[in-house]
């Protein structure tokens, strides 16, 4: 189950590959001062197309704890089971990201 209750979502950490599939509008709008590894989901195209092609290179090792988050998790959902089909196994669906900044802070 990729929707993590909120309790599970405390476990992020700095340390994980935080991975932004906003748009790069909504990136502009509300930028994060933390570093993230951006890959924009269109839900349109063809099954995460662009996010598998970019993930070999973005996130090379598939033991390696992924958070993905977007403005309500929805597209976060999407990206992470594309990402389970391809063998990553530490996937966790950070929400949004106004939720994965509070979530790392509170965690600093």
């Amino acid at each position: 189950d990729l929707h993590y209750p909120l309790r599970r979502r405390r476990q992020m950490c700095i340390r994980d590959s935080l991975l932004d599939v906003r748009s790069e509008a909504e990136r502009a709008s509300s930028p994060l001062p933390i570093p993230s590894i951006s890959c924009p989901l269109n839900l349109y195209a063809p099954c995460c197309q662009e996010l598998l092609a970019q993930a070999p290179k973005v996130l090379p090792r598939k033991n390696t704890p992924v958070v993905a988050f977007c403005d309500s998790g929805a597209r976060a959902a999407v990206a992470l089971s594309a990402l389970e089909a391809e063998g990553y196994q530490k996937l966790l669906n950070g929400g949004g990201a106004d939720n994965v900044l509070a979530c790392l802070m509170a965690g600093m």
